[in-house]
């Protein structure tokens, strides 16, 4: 998959009146691999599958999420921000899928590496 697939056409418009250097904040989704299910047998036994899918899926996004942040903070430093670092943090905890980064136009497509 390319990286301009990744980035939303909307930031064209979002960093137009932004120099070079000027950061916006952008949120970041991310995807961790799927999950194998087990064979659905009662509802108990479905609840229980459910719950464990869920705890799974909300470790394999942390790791992901930690190598996102890792990767982009690493290229923010390689484009020149190492006085000022771009910032960075996770919504929910880490429990979503979800990142809010500040982003400017040399670091978009690092982001979307």
């Amino acid at each position: 998959m390319s990286t301009e697939s990744k980035i939303s056409p909307a930031f064209e418009p979002f960093l137009a009146d932004s120099g070079e250097d000027g950061k916006r904040e952008a949120i970041v989704i991310h995807q961790a691999p799927p999950i194998e299910g087990l064979p659905l047998r009662g509802r108990l036994r479905e609840l229980k599958r459910r719950l464990d899918e869920v705890k799974e899926q909300a470790g394999l996004q942390k790791t992901v999420e930690q190598k996102v942040l890792t990767h982009y903070q690493q290229a923010s430093r390689d484009l020149g921000y190492t006085k000022q670092p771009l910032k960075a943090s996770t919504i929910g905890s880490s429990t979503l899928p979800v990142t809010t980064v500040e982003v400017t136009r040399k670091t978009l497509e690092a982001l979307a590496e």
